[in-house]
Parts: C-alpha cells; sequence; structure tokens
C-alpha cells in the first residue's frame, strides 16, 4: 500500500523534518511505500533538499519529493517569528495531490507508531480527521474571547492541525482549497489551523489523541476532554497505564517550547535519541549544547530565582521582551548591577532609560561571570553561538521564551 505524506519546510526546520520523517520510516511496516511531499518555496536549496532525499538511502520503501509552492496563492497571509508563511501551505494539498486521501505532518513531531493506522482511519464523509485541540478547551475565558473575535463557532472539534488526516478527494470536489485561500484576509490568531477549523467545522471527524499528543497534555488531560473519542469506560480508564512513553503515539511538541531549544521538555529525551540516530556527529552534538544552555525554556519565577544572588545581570536584546524582565527583576527587588547590550548600533542610541546600551563585545570580559539572560526571540541560537564565542560560560546564560 502506498501512504502518502505531505509535509512543508523551510530551511530553518530541515533538520527537524528528517528526524521526523526517520521516525516515520523506522516505524512503519516496510511493506507500505511512504511517498513524502516537501511543500516548500523556490528558496529552499539544493542542499537542503538532498539532505532530506538522503534519507531514501536508509529507507528501501522511501521516495522523497518537493513541491514548490505559488507564494501568489498567500499575498494576504499573515505569520509571524514563531510561524513561518510555509504553515499556511497546508491549505493547498488538495489540489498538490491528485489522491484519494493523503496524511499532513509538521515537522516538530516524533511518529512512536506505524504511520498505516492513521492512514487506515475511515473519514469518507470528512474532510479531515485530526486530534482535539485542548488549549481552548482548558482555558474557558481564551476560548470566549477567541470564537468572539476570529469566528470560531465550535470548539467540540476544533483540532490541531499538526498531524491530519485528509479527504484529499472529498475536498477538491467541494471546492475548499478556493475556500480555505478566501479566508486568509481575515484575523486568524493560530493562522491556518483556524482557516482549517473554521471551515471544515461539522465535517470534522475526532480520531484517537495516540495520532497527536501534545507533549505538554498528559493522558489525563486527553481522557477527561475527550469522553467522546472512546466510548469504552474500561478502555478508558485501562488506557492510562499502557502507554508510559513515546512507543505506539505521535507527540508533538507545538508552541514555543521545542526539545532543539530545551532538553528539559517532557518526552525530549526520546527526540534526541532519535536525532542521535538519524544526524550526523557534530550536527547533534551542536544542536544538544545549545538545548542545554540555560536549562532550556525559563519561567520569569525561575529566571529571578537565578538572580537572587547574582551581582551582576546582563539581559542580551534590548526590546520589548527585555524591558518586561528589566521591570520583572525591579518590581522583585533584585539589588544586582543590571544593564542591557544589544547587537544593533542604532538601538544603542536611544535614550529610553538610565544608563548605556552596550554590544556584548564591549562588556564580556568584565561580565562573564555574571547572569546572561538572553530576551531574543526570533535569533535565539545565534546569540547563544555569539555569547559562547565571546567566552561566556554556557552555565550562565539563560533564556527567556515569550
Amino acid at each position: 500500500m502506498a501512504i502518502n505524506v505531505l509535509m512543508t519546510t523551510d530551511k530553518n526546520y530541515i533538520l527537524q523534518a528528517k528526524i521526523t520523517i526517520y521516525s516515520v520510516c523506522k516505524n512503519t511496516d516496510s511493506n507500505n511505500e511512504l511517498v513524502f511531499t516537501i511543500l516548500c518555496n523556490k528558496d529552499l536549496d539544493k542542499e537542503s533538499r538532498k539532505y532530506l532525499v538522503s534519507m531514501e538511502g536508509k529507507f528501501s520503501n522511501l521516495s522523497v519529493n518537493f513541491y514548490e509552492v505559488d507564494e501568489k496563492d498567500f499575498v494576504n497571509a499573515s505569520s509571524n517569528y514563531r510561524v513561518p508563511i510555509a504553515s499556511y501551505y497546508r491549505l493547498i494539498c488538495p489540489k498538490i495531490l491528485k489522491v484519494e486521501k493523503a496524511i499532513f505532518l509538521d515537522s516538530d513531531l516524533l511518529v512512536g507508531l506505524d504511520i498505516a493506522e492513521l492512514y487506515a482511519v475511515d473519514i469518507d464523509n470528512y474532510y479531515v480527521g485530526g486530534v482535539r485541540d485542548l488549549t481552548p478547551v482548558m482555558s474557558p475565558n481564551f476560548a470566549l474571547c477567541y470564537s468572539e473575535k476570529h469566528n470560531i463557532k465550535n470548539f467540540y472539534d476544533y483540532i490541531n492541525c499538526g498531524v491530519l488526516l485528509m479527504n484529499l478527494e472529498l475536498m477538491r470536489k467541494e471546492n475548499i482549497v478556493e475556500i480555505f485561500l478566501s479566508e486568509l484576509k481575515e484575523e486568524n490568531l493560530w493562522l491556518d489551523q483556524d482557516i482549517i477549523n473554521r471551515v471544515c467545522s461539522g465535517k470534522i471527524r475526532l480520531i484517537d489523541w495516540k495520532f497527536n499528543h501534545v507533549a505538554y497534555y498528559t493522558d489525563t488531560d486527553y481522557i477527561w476532554n475527550y469522553k467522546n473519542c472512546r466510548k469504552d469506560t474500561d478502555y478508558i480508564w485501562n488506557y492510562k497505564n499502557c502507554r508510559k512513553d513515546t512507543d505506539r503515539e505521535i507527540i508533538h511538541f507545538c508552541g514555543p517550547d521545542k526539545p532543539w531549544g530545551n532538553r528539559f521538555l517532557n518526552w525530549a529525551d526520546a527526540w534526541w535519541d532519535v536525532a542521535k540516530e538519524v544526524l550526523e556527529k557534530d550536527i547533534y552534538e551542536k544542536m544538544y549544547r545549545f538545548a542545554s544552555i540555560g536549562y532550556g525554556s525559563e519561567k520569569m519565577s525561575e529566571i529571578i530565582n537565578k538572580c537572587l544572588e547574582m551581582n551582576k545581570i546582563v539581559i542580551v536584546g534590548y526590546s520589548d521582551h527585555g524591558m518586561f524582565i528589566r521591570n520583572a527583576l525591579l518590581k522583585y527587588g533584585i539589588k544586582a548591577e543590571l544593564l542591557f547590550c544589544d547587537n544593533n548600533p542604532k538601538k544603542r542610541k536611544l535614550c529610553l532609560i538610565d544608563g548605556e546600551i552596550y554590544s556584548p563585545e564591549q562588556i564580556v570580559k568584565e561580565y562573564k561571570g555574571a547572569i546572561w539572560i538572553n530576551a531574543v526571540q526570533e535569533h535565539r541560537n545565534q546569540i547563544i553561538e555569539q555569547l559562547i564565542g565571546l567566552g561566556v560560560p554556557h552555565e550562565s546564560i539563560v533564556n527567556f521564551y515569550y
């Protein structure tokens, strides 16, 4: 049986995409043909493409193809540094593959089951099958505000779109792609996920959460909020004891925290185990070093605790996030010497607060032993690499994720 799998990527997610593909191939019966189609734009370089195609040499049942998306379809799309425009590419899947159905996978996944199990789910009368998104379910106040502002009528079958089983034939028949693209002009907080849920509402099949288990939710969270998926009460409660790790599940590291940025996340060890199998040694070691710095993503309360005994604190990034950290430290009563550094010379000339804004190079010699709080969001790893290159110890760097 041929199983078609669609993914999107850009050059920043090539390593993660490779790990996801490897985990699919490793756990899927080799008698099934796995046909991966990678949606990308024309800027994805040849080396990145070859890097993913090289996976074909590891698995005889794997083929990796690329589809260059016409970005004119997405001129009305908006995005942010966390989620690139490439996220929207899944909206045009029905017109890319002329097959009956296909699976869509994000690149921040670890697949621990035979993907044929998902492909076998019946969605004949549905546009898509997916796992219920618990974020609005667990936050009623947020859900109310969200539904009113973003025209989401029903959170009962609002799904997380990181894993989708797509009925491409039915979607083509009913011109769903055109409707999807017309929704780009609307305000979509969760981007293409809002569009898919809004357009497909009423024709979404909720499927077992083992197919998209968000890492920061427990089995108990899903049990109490997902009873419609398991009618057999005994099965529900026995389920708690039958899966203690990523075996037989797809683990999804959605949200700002990722295992390659914070190796202390739930199930991050399993992700790193697979990464070690598939990545080249030097690439793996560099990624692992980054993920170990500053104990990964830290809450503000944890950052404050680290600063209590310090005499000197450097905030890297003279920005909104940096000012948030500064104000939080001051409100808490931190008495340490506190200063900013930033790579942007224009920011260093601003006179918005008392005190000078420095470049990292200007102060690194005197402040190597300080706590360096990295407030940079979009280019966080580059800043970490810069600080280490300047001689700042790993253990002195703390990452602030927003």
